[in-house]
């Protein structure tokens, strides 16, 4: 299970390590129950900040990659984490998902 977090602040610090995947806004919301954390934000249009089932935070970002974007459009989506490897998991929970 994927869920929002609680506390932003397990977020801080987290980097792109280069994975990705590629939805939209609202199949993440859909597929993995979840809310949109920021709409529009200065570099991005929908943030999510989750969680793994074990814990491990990271965030999902579409670092704007055009004017013409609504939750329906599937883009490339960034996953920030503390680590390599704890991208790879986010990445692997959301598969499992079918994110």
């Amino acid at each position: 299970m994927i869920r929002n977090l609680q506390n932003s602040d397990r977020v801080n610090m987290t980097s792109f390590w280069g994975d990705t995947i590629y939805t939209s806004a609202s199949e993440i919301c859909n597929k993995l129950g979840v809310k949109i954390t920021c709409y529009d934000g200065d570099k991005t249009h929908f943030e999510f900040e989750l969680e793994t089932e074990d814990g491990t935070p990271f965030t999902l970002y579409d670092w704007k990659e055009g004017d013409w974007v609504t939750e329906d459009t599937r883009l490339h989506y960034h996953i920030g984490a503390s680590s390599k490897g704890a991208s790879y998991l986010a990445l692997a929970a959301l598969e499992k998902h079918g994110v």
